[in-house]
């Protein structure tokens, strides 16, 4: 994991109690937005989720 890594999905997620789980939030457009700004503030690339599609 690159250094610093940890930062973004400290941004991204929500804190919890050990053992407690969430459902993953709805992908609005909104929301995808939010995820690509913040990956982009930590110099990550967020791929489409179809990317793999073509290859298998």
């Amino acid at each position: 994991m690159p250094a610093g890594l940890e930062e973004s999905f400290e941004e991204v997620g929500n804190p919890l109690a050990a053992e407690e789980f969430l459902p993953p939030p709805p992908m609005t457009t909104e929301t995808i937005k939010d995820l690509q700004a913040i990956a982009q503030k930590h110099e990550q690339v967020l791929y489409p989720p179809t990317l793999l599609d073509s290859i298998f």
